[in-house]
């Protein structure tokens, strides 16, 4: 169970049957990477199977974690960073599709929206350029389908 600490909810551990403090993540299914919130009330991004922590306390939330990224906010800004935490996507945008508070998604396609248009990137494929613009704000993803010229 995935949780928002800014709204009040609790993350809880069907293994253990304790609750988490703080920090979000799918057990076994999930992806090999997790956020965690600091004291300072400041997320990272620490692997899964070491813990070692790949992307230093810095964001006010993180929506997406993807094999090959995560979508961060700082500021109410949205972007993508790498697993390096290079910034791939500018934290320029203003909304994001799918998202539950600072619920872990694993998803492939993500919606940033920003100037009144739905930019769609493929975090699997990370590129700075979506794969999709629209004025139209998609909730079911992984259906894309585009035609390659």
């Amino acid at each position: 169970m995935a949780a928002n600490d800014n709204q009040e909810e609790f993350t809880y551990n069907l293994w253990s049957k304790k609750p988490n403090s703080g920090y979000i993540f799918c057990e076994k299914a999930g992806p090999k990477y997790y956020a965690v919130k600091d004291a300072g009330g400041y997320y990272n991004v620490k692997k899964l199977s070491t813990e070692e922590v790949i992307i230093q306390p810095q964001y006010d939330a993180i929506y997406s974690i993807h094999e090959a990224g995560f979508v961060v906010v700082r500021t109410n800004k949205i972007g993508i960073v790498n697993l390096n935490n290079d910034v791939v996507v500018p934290l320029e945008y203003d909304d994001i599709t799918g998202h539950g508070g600072n619920y872990t998604l694993a998803t492939k396609i993500v919606g940033l929206h920003k100037n009144n248009i739905w930019e769609y990137f493929d975090l699997e494929n990370l590129n700075k350029e979506p794969i999709l613009k629209s004025e139209h704000k998609c909730y079911i993803l992984e259906g894309l389908a585009l035609k390659m010229h």
